[in-house]
């Protein structure tokens, strides 16, 4: 028998101590699956059988369904999408006699004591449940039949979410239980090793928080911090486990939105912190209820301080904090290998875009005043890797911003046709990506697979040749968004002149922050811009005294409790202006402190 050196207190009931999760896990052996799902599917034969309902399909969902079972009895939720029902409305109204069919059907002769014996039978509004004892299969389950119907036949999910709004909660119910597919598949598409580490935390929920719900909540956790980390196979559960019960240590905070599957404010006013919508539905807040919240987060607390005390136990460093880190890396030695440019890289990367400037100004058929290099390369944050550039084109013989918004679809033609028709590896491969009402997008490459860019070639007006900032700030608080638009590039040079003062500690910081948002934040969906972040880190920088050197490990925490809740964010810039004389400030700004900032990015 394996026996463990004394240690710390157990991560879990039923662990030893010393034992780690991995060594936990390995204990609990496989269960016979094909025996589960050849009970669950003598209850679908005898369903489509022997209840006089005409049956579209039936789908297994709850923890068998989703692959994510982990004790006995298993449960098992068998969704019976029904011709008959006509609507949400009309499953309401029918959901009480359908399940009254099936249950004098479960009491009949038909139901044969060779396909189990059945437990008590308890019904709900939506469903009807009961405890299965099958001898010959030796399994045990507990199963719930819902009749729901196929609205998805009929209509798209953004539709459903549309019509969902509508109506009352009661209501919003039926229409979950008819989204439940999508749960069901959202959760069953995951990899095996996150199906074992929705087991496990389940088993916690189960066996030390002791609640009865929250299960979905749990899965929908490791879902997001799966596809938070880019959806691997492979990853450390201890590590991914500690990390979710962080959060869960902390449910305060929490917010959970789905913005890769749906935008939620487009159905919804989106509920206040703690919030972790259902994926598969924008009306739904799986969060459980206020006080498992505070038993969840009690016995969270204690794991956390476990599995810490169990790290140094076992000479563990801690855990990365970043994706990409190695255990117990330090942050400046992961930015000074995997996140700033060398030398080299950034040689190379002056070399292309000056090849880039150099052709837009003597081969583009235009009268070009200077070319402005903007983005991350032209502002010196840019990460290891592909880059942003921005080229802001100021043309000559451009009177007004007025001027270039009706010449604007006439210079973008003409750089067009001279990039297609003269570049022909003038420097590198540029491949065109998208054309905009403002500028043209490439793809730049040097030919080697970790060196390539996105390129914004931008026409514009050198308008502070002829205005001074003020002035043009006044000019432009008349002005629509979409004309202010072409406003921006005019203030691409202030714009790099303002990131580049920071010292190179700043810069990298940046650095840091950003490959966060790349690799956790915009890997779906670009959620977040890098001005944006720029930004939130010089004001850290400013607001400390500008220092030339700080604790880089202690700043990104800052920074990133300031990105933790966006709405009490206040950046303002008074040593640039005065930004309430162009900028009407919303109502509830009073409700900020005197020392937090708002994120204004107009100039």
């Amino acid at each position: 028998m394996t026996t463990y050196q004394p240690g710390p207190e157990p991560l879990l009931p039923g662990m030893k101590r010393g034992q780690t999760l991995q060594q936990f896990m390995a204990q609990w052996g496989t269960s016979d699956g094909m025996k589960t799902h050849e009970l669950i599917d003598r209850v679908i034969r005898f369903l489509r059988n022997n209840v006089p309902v005409s049956v579209a399909k039936i789908v297994k969902g709850g923890s068998i369904g989703r692959n994510t079972s982990f004790c006995s009895p298993s449960d098992v939720d068998i969704f019976v999408f029904c011709n008959d029902l006509r609507s949400v409305p009309d499953m309401k109204t029918q959901t009480s006699s359908l399940l009254h069919i099936i249950r004098s059907k479960l009491d009949s002769p038909q139901w044969l004591p060779s396909a189990g014996a059945i437990g008590t039978v308890e019904c709900t509004d939506h469903s009807i449940s009961f405890l299965l004892t099958c001898y010959d299969l030796e399994q045990q389950l507990m199963i719930q039949i819902f009749p729901v119907y196929d609205i998805l036949k009929y209509k798209n999910e953004h539709d459903v979410y549309i019509d969902m709004g509508e109506h009352s909660d009661a209501v919003k119910k039926c229409y979950s239980l008819c989204l439940a597919e999508i749960q069901i598949e959202f959760i069953k598409r995951a990899p095996s090793k996150v199906h074992s580490l929705m087991k496990l935390m389940k088993y916690w929920l189960k066996e030390d928080v002791q609640i009865d719900t929250g299960s979905y909540f749990i899965e929908t956790m490791v879902m997001h911090r799966w596809q938070r980390a880019g959806k691997p196979n492979d990853f450390n559960i201890s590590d991914w486990f500690e990390e979710i019960m962080t959060q869960l240590a902390d449910l305060s905070s929490l917010s959970i939105i789905w913005e890769d599957r749906y935008t939620a404010s487009n159905y919804r006013i989106v509920p206040t912190k703690p919030v972790v919508l259902d994926p598969a539905n924008p009306h739904e807040n799986v969060i459980p209820d206020r006080r498992s919240c505070a038993e969840i987060m009690e016995c969270a607390r204690i794991v956390v301080s476990r599995s810490q005390q169990l790290k140094n136990y076992l000479k563990e460093g801690p855990a990365p904090i970043i994706e990409g880190m190695g255990r117990g890396e330090s942050l400046q030695h992961f930015i000074q290998d995997k996140v700033q440019p060398s030398s080299d890289f950034r040689r190379k990367c002056d070399h292309l875009v000056d090849r880039v400037t150099y052709f837009l100004q003597h081969h583009a058929h235009l009268s070009v005043n200077m070319v402005v290099r903007g983005g991350s390369l032209g502002k010196s944050t840019n990460v290891f890797g592909k880059s942003d550039v921005d080229l802001v084109v100021f043309v000559n013989n451009i009177k007004s911003v007025e001027d270039l918004s009706m010449k604007m679809p006439v210079l973008l033609n003409i750089l067009e046709e001279a990039l297609n028709s003269k570049w022909t590896d003038f420097a590198g491969c540029l491949e065109q990506g998208n054309r905009s009402d403002r500028g043209l997008q490439y793809n730049l490459s040097c030919g080697e697979s970790d060196h390539f860019h996105d390129v914004d070639i931008l026409p514009s007006f050198n308008i502070l040749r002829v205005k001074t900032p003020d002035e043009v700030f006044t000019e432009m608080k008349s002005k629509t968004d979409n004309e202010r638009r072409l406003y921006a590039p005019c203030f691409s040079q202030k714009q790099v002149d303002f990131v580049k003062q920071a010292p190179i500690k700043v810069k990298n910081l940046i650095r840091l922050v950003k490959y966060w948002a790349k690799v956790e934040v915009n890997r779906e969906v670009k959620a977040v811009t890098s001005f944006f972040l720029e930004l939130v880190v010089i004001s850290h920088w400013k607001k400390n005294g500008s220092p030339f050197d700080f604790v880089t490990q202690d700043w990104f925490r800052e920074v990133m409790t300031k990105l933790t809740d966006l709405t009490s964010l206040r950046i303002l810039w008074p040593d640039q202006y005065d930004a309430a004389l162009y900028y009407v400030f919303p109502y509830d700004h009073l409700r900020y402190k005197t020392d937090e900032y708002k994120m204004e990015e107009k100039s």
